[in-house]
């Protein structure tokens, strides 16, 4: 559970009805981050080297980028938010919303993607696991 804005919310599984739009957010998030100061013979690196460039690069892009990064991760934490509760848009918790709030719920929600992703590889190869039952999250109205 994480609490955004004086309301807590169950983050433990992520309902297929907002599970795409939080990754397509997600994934252009991780991109723009990655990718926002490579060096420029990022293509001649190795693979661990591609990856430490690409960690800089998103903590270069936070340090520089304070308010797109917090509006960027309000945006993320809203769309599974507003889900729940529409009244949760990224302007209520712009507005109503601590800056540790959020990045707790945006870090919260980036583990249950992770694990999500992870866990549903491991079932297709033929492993024990996979994505959690959603049937019974259902979006308020």
């Amino acid at each position: 559970m994480v609490e955004v804005a004086g309301k807590a919310f169950d983050c433990g599984f992520i309902p297929s009805g907002v599970e795409i739009p939080l990754l397509d957010e997600f994934n252009a998030q991780i991109y723009k981050q990655s990718t926002y100061s490579l060096p420029e013979n990022f293509d001649q690196l190795s693979d661990d080297e591609k990856m430490k460039a690409q960690a800089t690069s998103a903590v270069k892009y936070a340090n520089e980028n304070r308010a797109q990064t917090r509006a960027d991760n309000i945006k993320f934490v809203s769309i599974f938010t507003s889900f729940f509760d529409p009244d949760y848009t990224e302007e209520y918790i712009s507005k109503n919303a601590s800056g540790p709030e959020v990045n707790t719920a945006w870090q919260a929600l980036e583990a249950t993607i992770v694990e999500d992703y992870f866990d549903t590889v491991k079932n297709l190869n033929g492993g024990t696991g996979g994505k959690k039952a959603k049937a019974s999250a259902r979006k308020k109205k």
